[in-house]
């Protein structure tokens, strides 16, 4: 038997008992509606702190806590943090990493793929002064906000609200919505050859070479470091809620270059699977790469693609480790997309690899062909 804590996906009450024992609560108290949410906690026994989560979040402070609310039957609360993203990142990586720089890691994460990049829910369980905990942390993206919805408890307490945590993620509503799901604007890359298409890349990414020729059509990009001030570029370094602030993580500015191509191939020109991949690996050695692995792997075809398949590997650049190398092999009809991103390694900078992969599968999730 499991002695993970439980992490429902299912509310396991009907309507009438959920109308009966539980209320819809607007957090409004913060002026600016876009930090402003709805969620449903059960009734006569959850308040709110009154002091707690007024302000909203600032450029200098990316990432604060928005409403805290207490169960008085039982030692629980339920706390929201909202995130300004500088970068479109996945949800799920963000939550991962803030959780890893507050010492946690989770026992179980699931994650779903949705418009805005992959959303993270993870249960985590930890100790103070010798007191087990458990919590599930889930994450809610709209534009450039990010919310985690943290409910928390004694982890001897935990199994009896553990279906209570879920109504309240389930339920959670913002008052306003951005007009997209991204972070950051787009920058649209269209061409002809060899078809009609259009490529989106994150806004903060630079064209640096687009061309076709013999058949195919080629785009080059290339990311550059923030500000070295830009707190909300390294949001994920943030003390939870009410622990003490830690001198800042100096990520050295080479770390954030990467590099991102793709290249559109009619299926005439590449024999098949092997073709493609050994297509995509001569020309990362010829970059000065050393791959760790080489094999691609069958996934979920992202976007408009049939067929996908990936690699993820360690890699050094001319001699050197610490770089990641991601590639993709999609087909759809008569046409080929071969993409691959360089940057570093998680390791290296957390923030930098968010942004980074986050990009390479953006480039696929959102093309558009007229085939």
């Amino acid at each position: 038997m499991s002695t993970l804590p439980p992490q429902p996906v299912q509310i396991a009450r009907n309507a009438e008992s959920l109308q009966q024992d539980f209320i819809r609560v607007t957090m409004d108290r913060i002026p600016d509606p876009l930090w402003q949410y709805a969620l449903v906690v059960r009734k006569n026994v959850t308040r709110v702190r009154p002091n707690d989560g007024l302000v909203p979040p600032t450029e200098a402070k990316p990432a604060r806590s928005v409403g805290l609310l207490y169960r008085e039957d039982i030692e629980s609360d339920i706390e929201v943090v909202g995130v300004r993203l500088r970068f479109e990142i996945d949800p799920a990586h963000w939550l991962e990493e803030w959780l890893r720089f507050n010492g946690l890691a989770p026992a179980s994460m699931l994650r779903w793929p949705l418009a805005g990049g992959t959303s993270g829910d993870a249960v985590v369980e930890w100790e103070i002064d010798g007191v087990p905990y458990a919590g599930r942390f889930a994450t809610f993206k709209s534009g450039s906000r990010l919310f985690i919805t943290c409910c928390r408890g004694r982890r001897g307490n935990y199994d009896r609200v553990a279906d209570d945590f879920f109504i309240t993620l389930a339920q959670f509503k913002l008052v306003q919505s951005d007009p997209g799901p991204l972070a950051e604007p787009v920058r649209s890359v269209t061409g002809s050859i060899p078809v009609p298409f259009r490529l989106l890349m994150p806004g903060s990414w630079t064209l640096s070479a687009a061309e076709g020729g013999e058949g195919s059509g080629t785009i080059q990009a290339s990311a550059q470091p923030p500000a070295e001030n830009d707190a909300a570029a390294v949001s994920a370094t943030t003390p939870f809620p009410g622990l003490p602030e830690r001198e800042p993580i100096v990520w050295p500015s080479s770390t954030w270059n990467a590099q991102l191509s793709a290249t559109l191939a009619p299926a005439s020109a590449i024999a098949g699977w092997d073709a493609a991949g050994t297509l995509c690996l001569s020309a990362l050695r010829a970059a000065g790469l050393e791959l760790e692995e080489l094999t691609f792997v069958e996934e979920a075809p992202p976007g408009p693609f049939e067929s996908s398949r990936t690699l993820t590997t360690p890699a050094r650049l001319r001699g050197e480790p610490g770089a990641e190398v991601r590639c993709r092999l999609a087909k759809v009809g008569p046409l080929w997309l071969i993409s691959a991103g360089v940057g570093v390694a998680r390791e290296v900078n957390p923030h930098a690899w968010m942004r980074n992969a986050r990009a390479h599968d953006l480039l696929a999730q959102t093309a558009e062909f007229e085939l």
